[in-house]
């Protein structure tokens, strides 16, 4: 999956260069027909070539170039694979990157100067990466999130004693006393067998939060009380990144592992994308610091004041023109990027247009007015900056 200094280093290798960029997916259920992909990219860089014919010699050549480069990667991926998506950037040089991608996008493709990037924002990843925890009384496995799958990371077990609370009392002595009872050694056993438990615990929530980051998803689950516990012991911070996996017993594969947090971290990205719009709306409203609607969220990445710049996929498909202006901007002056799902996009695409910012510092000026970035029902008043 790219990642977003991926995309800021492609921007800048390939700014100034002709880019034959190239967006695919294959996510057909039906094996017979994941093979239809490539016949509809031939047409495409078919009717690309078409389309600059009319140019100079030189710009043709290095066309003819780039296409051949990458049907020379797509000659690479095996027949009939099950792809959500792919994508490729190829010079007169060389391809320069080519993957494919756990989500679908829309396909096309474009020659041009520099990557065609705003389809690719779809793809990236839109958190830190999550970690999973698996506790029972022995021991914390933990797992790494990825879009395959889930990656083992390491498993912290509590530590053993030999020896301890084996016996139940020492035997009496002529001459000396009758020997204690067993309380004494089975106290010290489940003293010691505690003590271990907490160091374990200390451990796992030391690991688990350098794993997930500053703002990665702490999954929990395994026996009830000691994932119970373990969550409680994480930082407030992390808490309120954490979520307890019910019935995910300690003893569950990874693939099972992978399918039960991905259904709870899409609910919990679904949830956070309507808090993000619904505070990017208020601020808006407000005056603070967030924008909304194309003229002013431009206006903002042109004097380098936004922080993220947050995305609709129709906003991206519908207008790919402004949509690459923003992505382009967001890139140059080290913005994040984001693209909400679900009901969220459903909200920013009505009361916006599908594009806002969150902003670093309000600008003093703005080249468009607060009342041009409003869309009223009905009608698209997204004008141009």
């Amino acid at each position: 999956m790219p990642s977003l200094s991926a995309l800021s280093s492609l921007e800048r290798a390939l700014r100034s260069t002709l880019v034959l960029s190239v967006y695919c997916r294959s996510d057909a259920e039906d094996p017979a027909a994941r093979t239809v992909w490539r016949a509809e990219l031939l047409h495409r860089l078919s009717a690309l070539a078409r389309e600059h014919h009319a140019d100079g010699h030189a710009n043709r050549e290095a066309l003819r170039t780039a296409v051949a480069h990458v049907s020379a990667a797509v000659d690479t991926i095996p027949a009939a694979t099950l792809m959500p998506g792919w994508v490729a950037f190829a010079t007169a040089e060389g391809v320069h990157f080519a993957e494919s991608l756990p989500v679908s996008v829309a396909p096309g493709a474009w020659w041009g100067v520099g990557p065609r990037l705003a389809p690719l924002v779809v793809a990236l990843p839109r958190r830190h990466p999550s970690v999973v925890a698996v506790v029972d009384a022995r021991a914390v496995r933990l797992y790494a999130v990825e879009p395959g799958g889930v990656q083992a990371v390491e498993t912290i077990q509590a530590e053993q004693r030999p020896g301890a609370g084996r016996h139940m009392g020492a035997p009496p002595q002529p001459g000396f006393h009758p020997g204690t009872r067993g309380d004494v050694g089975a106290d010290t056993a489940e003293t010691a067998k505690h003590a271990s438990g907490l160091r374990m615990i200390a451990r796992a929530v030391q690991r688990l939060e350098e794993l997930a980051g500053p703002d990665g998803w702490i999954l929990i689950g395994g026996t009830h009380d000691a994932a119970s516990g373990l969550a409680k012991r994480l930082s407030p911070e992390a808490q309120l990144r954490m979520h307890l996996l019910r019935g995910l017993d300690v003893h569950a594969t990874p693939a099972v592992i992978h399918a039960h947090a991905g259904r709870v971290l899409t609910e919990l990205e679904l949830a956070a994308d309507q808090l993000m719009v619904a505070e990017l709306l208020e601020q808006d409203a407000a005056g603070g610091l967030g924008t909304t609607g194309a003229p002013r969220s431009l206006s903002a990445l042109g004097v380098g004041a936004v922080d993220q710049l947050t995305v609709t996929e129709s906003f991206i498909i519908e207008h790919p023109e402004l949509a690459e202006e923003a992505v382009r901007l967001a890139l140059t002056t080290h913005a994040r990027i984001g693209c909400v799902r679900g009901e969220a996009a459903v909200e920013l695409h009505r009361a916006a247009g599908g594009i806002a910012v969150r902003l670093r510092y309000a600008p003093t000026a703005w080249t468009a007015s607060r009342a041009s970035a409003t869309v009223e029902h009905g009608r698209d008043v997204l004008g141009t900056v």
